[in-house]
């Protein structure tokens, strides 16, 4: 069985406008994706969790149906995400973030925290909380396959997370 993103539906927060796809009811599960992704990379996610739970998943500003928003910092991004969900009515959520998108939900944890109930991080190198240099894998063996790996070969990688076909000439 092949998932389906919900319906997009879009919401203008001050010059940004916010692709966002909604699921279910009850508890609100927030779900921010990473980067160079949307929110389609949450596509078989979305329907496990809207059994439950109501599911938003939000295109970052700039990536997948959201236009680019006037600042790029993790708390201007935050900022906008927080109102987003006061748009929506919503008092707190659960977030859930992945890669890059818990950058934006750290800082969200920070600076608004009133409206978070959860906050669970998937897969992400959080700028200013680093590994010691004994677990960093640039400094193990085998590091050499990630350093050395060609530009094309992580191209088709990332490619099947976010829009179909985004890399010309990778299929």
């Amino acid at each position: 069985m092949k998932a389906q993103m919900p319906e997009a539906k879009f919401m203008q927060i001050e010059s940004t406008t916010l692709c966002y796809y909604e699921q279910g009811q009850g508890d609100v599960i927030l779900l921010l994706h990473g980067w160079p992704q949307t929110s389609y990379v949450w596509r078989k996610v979305i329907p496990l969790l809207a059994a439950h739970n109501r599911v938003i998943a939000v295109d970052l500003p700039g990536l997948g149906g959201s236009s680019p928003a006037l600042y790029y910092d993790t708390r201007s991004i935050a900022g906008i995400i927080s109102r987003f969900i006061s748009h929506l009515h919503i008092d707190k959520v659960h977030l859930v973030s992945h890669d890059v998108g818990s950058w934006v939900a750290v800082s969200f944890a920070l600076y608004h925290e009133a409206q978070l109930n959860t906050l669970t991080v998937i897969d992400a190198a959080i700028p200013g909380l680093c590994l010691t240099t004994s677990l960093n894998p640039l400094t193990q063996a085998g590091s050499g396959s990630f350093i050395s790996t060609p530009w094309p070969i992580y191209q088709k990688h990332w490619s099947w997370a976010g829009r179909r076909n985004i890399w010309p000439g990778i299929s």
